[in-house]
This record gives structure tokens, sequence and C-alpha cells, in this order.
């Protein structure tokens, strides 16, 4: 039967009650059809439109004629049961959630499925008040419509000026603020609510709203907290659809939480190494500028030397119809030169750093290309036109010495408004026409584009308008970001591996026999296995995968499903590899005279820090930097001291071994975090979000007691 068949029989069916009664009843009964993408396009159109007995119909056949685990993969990869995508209209999601729990025996429907099922139920419970918050926000823009959008904007180029804003929830904040990157998503979502429920045009763009200037008056911070919990429940969705995450209801409060304590922390401890190695090669690259002759220069280096004597020919004050800063560039032969240069400053080196730390080549400062015909350094170029902005106007808001009319004066100036000429002349000044054009379609964001993302996209389009946050934009990571979206990630996973190139010579070094990409033969139909690598009657196999460190649920879901599918493609290497005869084959292939190994051993290397500690189908997780070292140093750094982790002079294989389970640095690591909770009040309801945060005085407890120090050597674990 066809899914079209089935559907019009449960659509005879006038209760939910007598739909289930009915699929009880043609349990056991051959059913054998095929589900396509427009059903679940249809499934998700009939729950927006509020029709739940045409929706229960749908679904429920295509569970029946397809299969229902498949029917829920399908719902879950595309988000259909998120309730956000329904404005925190849930009923009729929540009822159809419902229906399929009850069902889930006569539907077949595994464990993890029921749990799902359940978690989606569970973040239900938010969403009234959700929708109240959502309902009142919009209400409250409406309200200062013209002027509302255009100051929260404002708010976030503010905070990525001045570095943050003061937590009043810093019970739950270990910094004690909000990240200018959390204000960001916060606007962004604001933005996006509006322009979804309104239309965004030129007449809600045209002021700016000096409410937010009043300390007492509390109506921007308000609004913007209401904002930042709304945008916790949509991470909490996207951790739900998107990762082994569960949500359950306990008492009054909606606890998320990895299904594996393990994924949490192993994505916590992941971002706490990331800043580490960040932090370790700044200090580097600093140590370096400060013995060689001619260090690069930074931007405020540059723009004291070629523009401090000629600040007021770029920036007039106007004062009508209200005082405020305008822009301009002055009509002077090679102005902008300075920033056009391909040489790169601090600030581009700093940028390049945040991508360097998951390299496997040597520090590439040849620029590279982000998208096509975009290379790395025309969007340095871009950051430094707006960070010259952004000077420009600090400097001139610093004459004012009244801090009340600077915060006023500030208000009304730091987002810029052109049209595209503008912008695109701006952009010419530094970059070629046909490139400033290729940079404009790639940072726009209009209303072609599905996600308000500001960090991403901030060229904020309405109508024939651009409206321009540029200490923003300037101290966003556009090279990062526009790569990532432009999916160079995916070629560093799908083309040649300079990762997996590192650490087939680093198993080389440590005396291994290694083979890449190794299968039985040309034609095997099992696929390759990245690196095989044999040593001491050990057998060892490795799949890589290459990806850029991830900055929220959305990339980190397509970190996972890398990894998730180097799991898969690992179990199956690991039964054949159990094979005599397949071993044989490969043997020869390689030209190994080898006898059996007496174990195999696996684990999934990844280049980012995010997931180093989690199994995947029971294959450990490792980063292969971290990898690296244990094979090829075997040593921690500490603040001050280097210690061992070998259990002798040389490495050997049982150092590995221990290093692939919780015995080694992946179980100090661990036992250095310490859980905490993320509270978000909605109503009556709290959401929780479990987590973990780092102890770095535990840390170095653990390593003082475990590992002896190995003096005069440098370790970059």
């Amino acid at each position: 039967m066809s899914v079209e068949t089935v559907e019009k029989q449960l659509l005879s069916c006038p209760t939910i009650a007598a739909k289930e009664a009915w699929v009880r009843a043609q349990v056991g009964q051959a059913a054998q059809g095929k589900s396509s993408r427009d059903h679940i396009d249809r499934i998700h159109d009939l729950l927006k439109q509020n029709q739940r007995h045409e929706a229960a119909a749908l679904t429920l056949s295509v569970a029946m004629v397809d299969d229902g685990n498949a029917l829920l993969a399908n719902l879950r990869r595309r988000g259909v049961l998120r309730a956000s995508r329904y404005d925190f209209k849930a009923g009729a999601l929540r009822e159809l959630v419902r229906l399929l729990g009850r069902l889930h025996d006569a539907l077949g429907l595994e464990n993890r499925w029921l749990q799902y099922l359940e978690s989606v139920d569970a973040l239900y419970e938010l969403v009234s008040e959700a929708k109240r918050l959502r309902d009142g926000l919009l209400t409250r823009l409406s309200r200062r419509r013209g002027k509302a959008l255009k100051t929260f904007l404002v708010l976030a180029n503010q905070t990525f000026a001045h570095g943050g804003l003061p937590d009043p929830n810093a019970a739950v904040s270990p910094t004690g603020r909000i990240s200018p990157e959390d204000i960001a998503s916060a606007v962004s979502r604001v933005i996006a609510l509006y322009r979804k429920a309104e239309g965004l045009h030129k007449k809600d763009f045209l002021y700016t709203d000096e409410q937010a200037l009043y300390k007492l008056d509390g109506t921007y911070s308000e609004d913007l907290h209401c904002a930042l919990r709304l945008e916790e429940l949509y991470q909490a969705e996207a951790l739900i659809d998107g990762l082994p995450y569960r949500a359950q209801l306990v008492g009054n409060d909606i606890v998320v939480e990895s299904i594996d304590l393990d994924v949490e922390k192993s994505v916590r401890m992941g971002y706490v190494q990331m800043e580490m190695q960040v932090l370790i090669g700044r200090r580097k690259l600093e140590e370096l500028w400060e013995k060689i002759d001619q260090p690069p220069m930074s931007l405020l280096d540059i723009f004291k030397v070629s523009y401090e004597g000629i600040i007021e020919r770029f920036v007039e004050i106007k004062t009508r119809p209200l005082p405020r800063i305008t822009f301009g560039i002055p009509n002077i032969p090679n102005l902008l030169k300075p920033l056009a240069d391909d040489r790169y400053f601090r600030e581009d080196l700093l940028a390049l750093l945040q991508l360097s730390v998951e390299d496997y080549e040597d520090f590439e400062l040849e620029p590279f290309e982000v998208a096509p015909g975009v290379l790395s350094i025309d969007l340095f170029k871009v950051n430094r036109l707006f960070a010259l902005m952004a000077y420009l106007f600090q400097r001139e808001l610093e004459k004012v010495e009244d801090t009340a009319d600077r915060r006023r004066l500030a208000l009304h100036s730091v987002v810029a408004v052109m049209q595209r000429e503008q912008l695109l002349a701006l952009l010419g000044t530094v970059l070629p026409q046909e490139k400033a054009e290729r940079i404009l379609a790639l940072l726009v964001c209009d209303e072609t584009r599905e996600l308000v993302d500001l960090q991403y996209t901030p060229f904020l389009k309405i109508d024939d308008y651009y409206l321009l946050a540029p200490s923003l934009i300037a101290n966003s990571n556009l090279v990062r970001n526009v790569a990532f979206a432009n999916r160079l990630n995916a070629d560093r996973i799908d083309g040649d591996d300079p990762m997996q190139a590192a650490v087939a010579q680093a198993l080389r070094g440590a005396g291994f026999r290694v083979g890449v990409e190794v299968s039985d033969s040309k034609k095997s139909k099992t696929g390759d296995t990245d690196l095989v690598a044999y040593r001491d009657g050990v057998l060892y196999l490795f799949e890589c995968k290459n990806a850029y460190h991830p900055c929220n649920p959305h990339e980190m879901r397509n970190s996972y499903d890398h990894i998730r599918k180097a799991g898969t493609q690992l179990t199956l290497r690991q039964q054949k590899f159990s094979e005599v005869a397949y071993q044989t084959k490969v043997w020869k292939t390689l030209g190994w005279n080898l006898p059996p190994p007496t174990a195999i051993r696996t684990a999934v290397l990844i280049a980012n820090r995010v997931f180093t500690g989690t199994l995947i189908e029971s294959h450990p997780v490792r980063q292969a930097h971290e990898f690296i070292n244990v094979v090829s140093r075997g040593e921690i750094r500490g603040p001050e001291t280097v210690y061992r982790f070998w259990d002798g002079d040389a490495f050997s294989t049982a150092d590995l071994d221990r290093y692939l389970t919780r015995d080694g640095l992946l179980g100090d690591h661990f036992a250095s975090l310490e859980q905490i909770d993320y509270a978000y009040t909605f109503g009556a309801k709290t959401l929780v979000l479990k987590s973990w945060t780092f102890n770095p005085e535990k840390h170095q407890e653990i390593i003082q007691a475990r590992y002896q120090v190995k003096a005069d050597s440098v370790a970059y674990c």
C-alpha cells in the first residue's frame, strides 16, 4: 500500500482515539511502500496550519508504510517537531508527539526514538511562557516601531566595542558577563522574530531610542534578556534535534543534558582546550614579535600614523534631525592604501590563529580561498575598513566631555546607513570592484536569507539601505565564518587531509607500520580505512575527520554527524579486520609480512577539540594534536613545568592503549571538571542546562600527583 492509500483510511477515522485504534488493528498487516521528502514537508505544513486531524493521518501513514524509526529520524533532522517553528503554538505538536509515543509498540519504535519524543514533549512545557515572552517582545517592539530595532543593533555594536555586558544572572555565568557573541545572537533573534511577524522595512530603522540611555528605565535590558532566554530555548531545541541530548521534566524544571554525560564533558573540555591553545599561540606570537626588529604593526598603530591628523575630514557632526556623527571618505589619493596592504597586521595574525590551532601543516601565511574568488586577505581588509570606521567614531566621541551627551551621540551615530553604491564604493577603497561585489553578496543579510546571524552576515539590508555595525563587523572572524558557511569545512573533511598525513607521520616516527587509505583490493566493496597502524602485535584502525572548531549547536551537529559516520565505518572495518582472510589480503596489498595481530584497537581522530573523550559505537574519539603528542612526545605542559605521562623514557603501545581508555589523559581532563547548572526562568518553570566547568587548580593537582617532571622539554598537548 502507498502512503496515500493508508492516509485515506486514517482520514476516515474521525478522532485521534479512532486513528490510534485503527493503527493497532493493523499491526502485522503488510504495508510496504516508500515515503518522500514531500511527505515530511506536508507534515510540517499541516502542523503549521494547525490541521491536527490531517497531520496525524499523514504522519501515521508514513510511519506504517515506510518505517516509524526512519520517519522520526527525518522529523528530527528537519526540526519539524520544534515548537519554535510554529511561533511556540504547540497544541497540534503535542497531540501528535503523544500519539506517536502511545503507539511506539505498534509502530516498532526503538527506545531512542521514544526518548526523543519524551524530550520534545518535555520542552513543550515551556512553550506557553515562551509564546508569552515572544508575543510580549513583539508587542513592545511594535510600540517602539521605527526606533527599537536600530537601537538593538547599536547595543550589539557597543558590546563588541567594549567587551560584553554585566550579567545579572552572574550566579550561572562563570565570567559574570554576557559575551558579545551572545548579545549578537540575541539581537539577531530579535530582528528575526520581528521580520517573521511584521517584515522589515526602512521605516523600522529610522531612529534610535534614548530610553536605552537610562539605566533606571530598563526597557532595552529587559527586552534583551527576554531575547536571551528565548535564544536558550532555541539552543535547547537544537541540542535535542541535532546531538545526543535529552530533556526531562523534573518537578518544575525541564532539565537538558547529554544522554552520555561524557558528551557534554567533552564539549566543555574542548572549548577550554581551544581557548588555551589560542592563548598559548598568542603568547608565542607576542614573544616572537618582541624579538624581531620589525614586528607586524597593529591596526591602532596604522590608524595613528596614517589618519590621526585628518580625523575631522572623515567625520562630520550633523544636528538635524538629531545630533549625530556621519562618516565619509575624504577625496585624498591613496588615502586607504595602508588598509589594502597584502601584508598581515597583528589583528589579522591573531584571527588566523583561531584557525591555525586546528591546522596540521606549518602555520600558513599565504592567502587562501574562503569562497569562490574571495581570499582570506580580502576579508581581513573588510575587517580593517570597519575597524577604522569604529576608531574614527570613537575618537570623535572622546571630544565630548559630558558622559550623558557622549552616550547619546554614540547611540545616534555608531550604526552607519549606506545605499548599495556607497557601500560598494567604501569596499572599493581596499578591494577591486569585482571582489567588493562578491563580498557584499557573501555578507549581506536580506529577505532571501533563511537565518539572521549578524556575525555571519553582518551587512543588514533593509529595502535599498544597508545598516552596518562597524565594531561588530571589525571584531567578527569573517574569514572563519565565511569559510565555514561556504563549506570549506566540508572540503577539509572530504579532500586531501593534512591532519591524516600528520598523524601517519607521527605513527611512523613512533615505530609503527602505517598504511593510508587501506583496503583489501583496488575494487574493495567495504571501503577504505583512513589509517592502519601495526606495532608490537597490535593493530590500530583510525578514521580521520578534519573539521573546524564548531561555534554553536548547528556547527556541532555537523561535526558530530561526521564523527558518527566515522564510528559506523570503524565498526564495519573492525569486523572485516577480524577475518584472517581479509587481513591476508590487506597485508598483501600493503606489502607487509607480519603475523596476525593479537589485538585490534580503534579510534576516531578529529581535528578540533570538541567531542574528544566520547565513545561512538564503542570507538573512542580523540583529538589529533593530542594524539600526536601521545605518540611523539608524551608530555604535558604545566604553568612552569613539563610532565611526562609515558610509563618509561620511550613510547610504548601501552601508553597509547591507556590514552584510548578513560585511564589516561582524558580521565585527568574529565576529573578536573565540576558540574554547573545554567538556569533560565520561564514563568513557573525553569529551563536547566546541565553542564561542566573546568577547574585549572584541580587539574594541576591531578597532574602533579600522577606524573613525573620532565626537564628541558616543551609540550603541545
